[in-house]
């Protein structure tokens, strides 16, 4: 059977596991381990046969064509924040993949942290961003590849540049301190390896 013509069955393989008192079943747990095989094996088939199916479509290249200009040839502008006097936002410009941090003073706009220039294979993105409440500074979580987890990092906003450590974080929360430089975060335990 061509893998195209047809999605590729994921293996089942139960993993049982009781937590607080609820048993739960999880079928592809093994999909969690990016070391597996199987795992590049089915997201590949996965990809020819959504290929083969989009490029079956009719009208395809005037959809495309549809989509771009309702969607990549605009600019973005959104979660907008206010800290003192200074206007924070996302900033998703034509033809960009991720949104970029913008600071507003006044009638100046400058970026304070572009993800799409970090370095590296994988793509970046700002998950969430949070200013302290003097504008001075901004925590900016970052995610890269697709992961939930990010990495906090905290840029001057009058420099416009990273300082110091980064420090990893769930989803969660996050909050400034009455001081402006110190801040509190929640943060989850590493998970324990089998």
């Amino acid at each position: 059977m061509d893998v195209a013509t047809r999605p590729p069955v994921a293996r089942v393989q139960l993993v049982r596991e009781t937590r607080f008192g609820v048993t739960l079943d999880d079928p592809y747990r093994w999909m969690e381990d990016p070391g597996d095989p199987d795992i590049d094996r089915w997201l590949n088939g996965q990809a020819a046969y959504s290929r083969s199916v989009l490029t079956a479509l009719p009208h395809r290249r005037s959809l495309l064509e549809r989509i771009g200009s309702l969607s990549g040839d605009r600019e973005i502008l959104s979660e907008f924040t206010l800290a003192d006097d200074r206007v924070f936002h996302l900033h998703r410009g034509i033809g960009a993949a991720v949104s970029a941090l913008v600071v507003r003073d006044g009638d100046t706009s400058r970026v304070l942290l572009d993800p799409s220039a970090t370095p590296g294979q994988e793509h970046s993105v700002i998950d969430w961003y949070v200013p302290s409440p003097d504008g001075r500074y901004v925590a900016c979580a970052v995610s890269q590849g697709g992961s939930t987890d990010a990495t906090v990092c905290v840029v001057d906003v009058d420099r416009a540049a990273l300082l110091g450590d980064a420090v990893k974080v769930g989803d969660g929360f996050f909050s400034w301190l009455p001081d402006c430089r110190t801040f509190v975060y929640h943060r989850y335990r590493e998970a324990a390896v089998d």
